[in-house]
């Protein structure tokens, strides 16, 4: 996965993009398809099964066991890497240093959540005339360190929500 997406970097109209969304998706390559947490790729051939007790805990039956009702069809391939750089050069070992990364500006975090939860409670997304308005809620939000909670309370009452 990594060669081709160095492939894509290489080609000059793809990097800038690449350059950006490849990181997150280095950084998440730790969860597998349904979000359960992997340090290995799966395969179909190979020798290691995957211990299904650690991988689905939501799964298991009350004797600690994993039922034998489902089927998991596949081997542990490759390792997992999910180290990276970002844009800017700082560079991350794994999901949660990247983590890190991100929640070192909570202000830049809630700046993309506030868009996005605009986007979904007006149904478009915010333009360059809302700014203000999104500055607004960020401040209200500020003293209580950016919570979902403050966040969406700030929208709902803001004119994006009310007149948008």
């Amino acid at each position: 996965m990594r060669e081709q997406l160095t492939k894509h970097r290489s080609n000059p109209s793809c990097a800038y993009c690449h350059a950006r969304i490849d990181p997150p998706g280095f950084a998440l390559e730790s969860f597998d398809v349904i979000g359960g947490l992997r340090d290995r790729f799966r395969a179909t051939a190979g020798q290691d099964s995957p211990n299904l007790s650690r991988l689905y805990l939501s799964h298991l039956a009350p004797d600690a066991t994993f039922p034998k009702t489902y089927y998991i069809g596949y081997r542990l391939g490759l390792p997992v890497d999910a180290s990276g750089e970002t844009a800017e050069g700082r560079k991350f070992a794994d999901v949660d240093t990247f983590k890190k990364l991100l929640l070192a500006d909570r202000g830049q975090s809630a700046r993309n959540l506030v868009g996005q939860l605009t986007t979904y409670a007006t149904g478009t997304p915010p333009g360059s005339a809302d700014q203000g308005e999104i500055e607004r809620i960020l401040a209200q939000s500020a003293g209580h360190n950016y919570g979902v909670r403050s966040l969406v309370h700030a929208l709902v009452k803001s004119r994006l929500f009310l007149s948008k």
